[in-house]
């Protein structure tokens, strides 16, 4: 499915299970011709809209990550850092620390003008 480059919202979430779902959905529905192209377009358009201001609007928390850098991009304003050995700590509401390690972790940061404002 095509995607319009100039898009004021963030199509990374795509990527993210519920994205990826809606994404196989609509192409399937496009293929057996139940749906036209451009309505597909339309709803993934609009699940990036929604999406990027549900973010916007309920994400608060504070992370930190602390790490190895691997490797690292700059492609069209969108940073992809690739990291090992991670160890994350996030401070959620109230005094609480959630802390967590992992081996390696791919992470993609948009400039913050590129998302778009929500609907």
């Amino acid at each position: 499915m095509p995607t319009n480059s100039t898009q004021p919202y963030s199509i990374i979430y795509r990527a993210g299970a519920l994205g990826s779902s809606l994404m196989d959905s609509l192409d399937e529905l496009v293929k057996e011709g139940r749906i036209p192209g451009l309505l597909a377009d339309r709803i993934a358009e609009q699940f990036d809209r929604s999406y990027t201001g549900i973010v916007k609007r309920k994400v608060h928390n504070k992370t930190s990550i602390k790490g190895k850098l691997h490797q690292y991009n700059l492609c069209k304003d969108v940073w992809t850092f690739h990291v090992r050995d991670i160890n994350f700590t996030a401070e959620t509401r109230g005094d609480s620390k959630l802390k967590v390690t992992c081996p390696k972790v791919k992470v993609v940061a948009s400039k913050n003008g590129g998302l778009g404002t929500a609907p």
